[in-house]
């Protein structure tokens, strides 16, 4: 998304929804082997992370398909809508004018 549209993405780390009981496989150092695949592929793009974020944000299994972009001025009736179908989705990035990194984890 970043790249297709020239601009750079901040990630608010803290902000990131988490599975419940996450911790329970971080503490075992349970990851998907695709995760590293992943940081491989695109790591050099993203800027500095604590191991903890690599494993959560590179994780394969949240990949693609679960991001919603909204325009600032489209953030209140996209909020609603979703809303009504039971979800309170939560911002925890916004795009910028293009950076040093393609991805910024705040």
């Amino acid at each position: 998304m970043c790249e297709g549209s020239g601009l750079s993405a901040e990630i608010f780390a803290e902000k990131v929804p988490r599975i419940e009981n996450i911790g329970f496989y971080m503490e075992r150092k349970t990851f998907p082997g695709g995760t590293f695949r992943n940081f491989d592929s695109y790591g050099h793009k993203v800027s500095s992370m604590t191991d903890e974020q690599k494993h959560l944000l590179c994780d394969p299994q949240t990949s693609g398909g679960l991001l919603v972009a909204v325009t600032p001025e489209g953030k209140a009736s996209f909020l609603e809508i979703a809303s009504k179908y039971g979800l309170q989705p939560e911002p925890f990035c916004r795009m910028k004018s293009k950076g040093e990194y393609t991805v910024e984890v705040l």
